[in-house]
């Protein structure tokens, strides 16, 4: 009897790269789109919200078939997909040349599917791939300049992007699609709504002329800016129209008969001058500039200045406002230099409203990036901070050509204020600094075999905290891989970041003793690697972060200890301290302490009173060292010399050094072995986090505890 697949409902994205055999295109070209196509919907569904990872992805040479998850928000792929994808296209074509650029179909759908040893079964993934074909579609991106045409089907369009506005289904218009035996209807929409907004794609349905009636004289300064209008000039300008007075005269006949109106444009010897006449005539009529976008379409269609002033009438981008030539010049200075802490930089400049980015591989990578996004409140562009700041870091003559150049674009853009108050804020960032991966984990509360595990990933040594990062729930036995893949996705992250990096693990006093500097990374190479190798990695209470009634005593302890990291400092337990009430509570009340030895490793559960990591907690030491096994004496030895010489403030990378040791089997004054499995509890409190912060948001501030008493009971 034939095996029983079960068949899951599932949501289909089907994608196509129009034109991907086009003989333009080389082989080399069609590596550059394959490889792109994947950058693009890595970085899309990431920014989306959606994994990638946990997604069927079928390659199908030009395109792709991606099965979705059951339990994943259809409105991310609906809402948020759509935009990011088109800023990972627009990034693609940004720095790639036209032969490898990509303009993608997109089908989305969702229906019933089985999934054997080899591949998808399913009439919906059939279905999607015809609706992506649809003769309609094809012919619309064609006719446009847009990167994206994203295809609906019928059903998903009434059953989720009808019911959310944030999709915009109002941008979407009713298409045909006779492929091979399906006939049917589904909803396109163009990246720039142009198939919701025109006739075009209504068969048998003649356009609609804007009336002469509709035509409003306006001041042209009041409808389009004078940098939008000089851009434009500039574009007609690199497409020859100045040196060609017959173009000139079609452009404002065929002007004319899209919008309806006469264009009354006077003449001038001089080319340029006619130019800008026409622009301005364009920017004080209701719909002229748009006549003129859709007239150089006709005469220039597919070209460069024409994709330009589609955009600039659009919606322009700092890539459009600046001449060619310029972009030109800043392009050969950004691919050959090396920027350290790239990604950070990027960070920076983006600022807050800006999604952070996938990848990128140059200084003009990161540019043509910031370039999609708009100013912030006072105007001024992340693409223009970008090169603010890396001006700032390279230093040299670099750094001078790129300032100048920055104070071009900026009198040009009139944003001069703008860029001399924001060159008076902003650290260089240093060299000796240092990136930290917080991973909290959590019990579940309802199954003790089940962990919630979360993590914040600092981007800027200068910021935190950053946003939190998605959350897993994970079995005790998966903790290990999980934080695996969370450790090297950090790594793909910080390609560009030249400082160092430390791993802090938050952990309820359970899991204080696991031995988490002793875990791999890179399980999926063959070769997994510890992770006390590469990383400063210490552990940090969960409770005592929750815990804010103990934060002031915990903020006094850290300052002694930042302003006098001495031996003498450090506390070594002793098992007389807990044999009555309350006395290691005395002891470490006094404030000379900030680092505690405890005389044995912490047990799960704790001894009311007589608890050495539950006094040190609420006495606000922010250092604490056990060892599993090992004899006090023994211990002793190892810990004075990994805090001698004021060693105590650097305790994380000299834990790191010893067990590196270890490994080696080098020759040390103390036992390298005792080292190697050293547990450090170190707690910073200026990097806090709210474990119950919804991921995406950074926290203003740790949140409150609740009653007191239910307090220490969690933290002890």
């Amino acid at each position: 009897m034939p095996q029983q697949w079960p068949m899951m409902r599932q949501t289909i994205v089907v994608v196509d790269v129009a034109r991907f055999t086009d003989p333009a295109r080389s082989m080399i070209h069609q590596r550059a789109v394959h490889e792109g196509l994947y950058n693009v919907l890595q970085g899309a569904f990431a920014e989306a919200g959606v994994n990638l990872g946990t997604c069927t992805v079928e390659d199908r040479g030009d395109g792709a078939m991606i099965l979705v998850p059951p339990g994943v928000d259809n409105s991310k792929l609906a809402d948020q997909l759509p935009s990011r994808l088109v800023a990972w296209l627009r990034r693609h074509n940004a720095v790639h040349s036209a032969e490898a650029a990509i303009q993608l179909r997109v089908a989305l759908h969702a229906g019933e599917v089985s999934q054997d040893g080899h591949g998808a079964v399913s009439q919906a993934v059939n279905f999607a791939s015809r609706i992506l074909e649809a003769p309609a579609a094809k012919s619309a991106l064609a006719l446009s300049t847009d990167v994206l045409a994203l295809i609906a089907s019928d059903t998903f369009y009434h059953d989720v992007i009808v019911h959310d506005p944030a999709a915009d289904p109002g941008a979407y218009r009713r298409i045909p699609v006779a492929v091979k035996e399906t006939s049917t209807v589904a909803w396109l929409r163009l990246s720039d709504g142009a198939a919701a907004a025109s006739g075009e794609l209504q068969e048998g349905v003649p356009r609609v002329p804007i009336r002469a009636s509709a035509v409003v004289p306006t001041p042209a300064s009041a409808v389009v800016a004078i940098e939008v209008r000089e851009a434009v000039v500039e574009a007609l300008v690199e497409a020859g129209l100045a040196e060609d007075a017959q173009s000139r005269s079609l452009l404002i006949q065929v002007i004319s008969d899209y919008s309806g109106h006469p264009l009354g444009v006077p003449q001038h010897s001089v080319g340029r001058d006619h130019l800008i006449e026409l622009v301005n005539a364009c920017a004080r009529i209701e719909g002229g500039m748009a006549a003129l976008d859709r007239a150089v379409w006709m005469m220039r269609p597919g070209s460069p200045e024409c994709d330009r002033i589609r955009r600039l009438v659009k919606e322009p981008r700092v890539l459009d406002l600046l001449p060619a030539q310029e972009l030109h010049r800043l392009r050969e200075w950004l691919v050959e230099i090396t920027v350290p802490q790239l990604r950070t930089l990027v960070h920076r400049a983006a600022g807050p409203g800006v999604p952070p980015v996938w990848s990128v591989a140059s200084a003009w990578e990161a540019f043509a990036h910031l370039a999609e996004f708009n100013a912030g409140a006072d105007g001024f562009p992340p693409a223009l901070m970008f090169v603010e700041l890396v001006a700032r870091q390279v230093g040299g003559d670099m750094s001078a050509y790129l300032t100048q150049w920055n104070n071009d674009q900026a009198r040009r853009l009139r944003l001069e204020p703008q860029l001399r108050k924001r060159r008076t804020a902003g650290p260089q960032i240093p060299g000796d600094s240092q990136l930290h991966l917080m991973l909290v984990v959590e019990p579940d509360g309802i199954d003790p075999n089940r962990y919630l595990l979360s993590y914040w990933r600092q981007d800027d040594p200068a910021e935190w905290p950053p946003a939190r990062g998605e959350t897993r729930m994970v079995t005790f036995d998966e903790l290990e891989r999980c934080v695996d893949d969370l450790v090297v996705s950090a790594e793909r992250a910080w390609s560009g970041y030249a400082g160092a990096v430390a791993l802090e693990f938050v952990l309820p006093r359970a899991l204080l003793n696991l031995p988490v500097h002793l875990w791999h990374k890179e399980h999926d190479s063959g070769d997994p690697r510890p992770l006390c190798l590469d990383y400063p990695v210490v552990v940090r209470s969960l409770e005592r972060m929750r815990s804010s009634q103990w934060h002031r005593v915990w903020h006094q302890r850290w300052q002694i200890l930042m302003n006098d990291p001495s031996a003498e400092r450090v506390h070594f337990g002793q098992p007389t301290d807990t044999e009555k009430r309350h006395r290691i509570d005395a002891v470490l009340s006094d404030p000379r302490w900030v680092l505690m030895v405890l005389s044995a490793a912490p047990s799960c559960q704790p001894r009311p009173g007589a608890d050495e990591l539950a006094a040190a907690l609420r006495s606000g030491l922010p250092a604490l060292v056990w060892h599993p096994e090992a004899s006090s004496g023994v211990l002793r030895e190892v810990v004075a010399w990994l805090v001698e010489g004021d060693g105590l403030g650097d305790l994380p990378r000299r834990a790191q050094a010893s067990r590196q040791a270890a490994f080696q089997a080098s020759a040390a004054p103390y036992d390298v072995n005792i080292a190697r499995d050293l547990v450090v509890l170190w707690d910073d409190p200026h990097r806090l986090v709210v474990p119950d912060q919804p991921a995406g948001q950074p926290p203003d501030q740790p949140q409150p505890g609740g009653d007191i008493g239910d307090e220490r009971e969690r933290a002890s």
